[in-house]
C-alpha cells in the first residue's frame, strides 16, 4: 500500500514539474489589423504591459489595434486606454470564455479558453 501511494506521489509531482505553457498562434494565417474581445462567460482582468487596467465583465468589449512604432493600441469600450507593447487577459476563474472577433479584416469569431496574451509581431496583432 504505501509502495502504491509513494509510486502515485511521485508520479503527480513528475507531472506537476513537468508541465509548461504553450503559444498557440490564433489567427496566425492573418494580418491582424484590429480585434475585438468581448465576454463570453465569466470575468476576465486585463494587464497592459504588467499593469492591471480593469476587468471586463458582462456587456463589455474590450479593441485592441495595430498602433503606431510598433505598439499595440487598446479601447475598453470607447475609452482609450493607451498604447502598450503586449497586452494579457487573465481569467478570474476557471471555465471562463472570451469571444475574440477579428475587424479587421473582417473574419469569422472565434470563442476562446484560458488566459490571452498580445504581441506585436512584424506590425501584425
Amino acid at each position: 500500500m504505501k509502495v502504491k501511494l509513494v509510486f502515485i506521489l511521485s508520479l503527480f509531482i513528475s507531472l506537476a514539474v513537468q508541465s509548461q505553457q504553450m503559444r498557440i498562434g490564433l489567427f496566425d494565417k492573418y494580418k491582424l489589423q484590429r480585434i475585438q474581445f468581448s465576454f463570453n462567460s465569466g470575468d476576465y482582468s486585463i494587464y497592459c504591459d504588467s499593469v492591471f487596467m480593469g476587468t471586463i465583465t458582462a456587456n463589455e468589449f474590450v479593441d485592441i489595434t495595430n498602433g503606431y512604432n510598433g505598439s499595440i493600441s487598446v479601447k475598453k469600450g470607447a475609452l482609450d486606454i493607451g498604447s502598450y507593447s503586449k497586452v494579457r487577459l487573465i481569467q478570474k476563474s476557471n471555465n471562463t470564455s472570451l469571444v475574440l472577433t477579428p475587424k479587421a479584416p473582417v473574419l469569422k469569431a472565434r470563442k476562446y479558453k484560458d488566459d490571452l496574451k498580445f504581441t506585436l509581431l512584424v506590425k501584425d496583432l
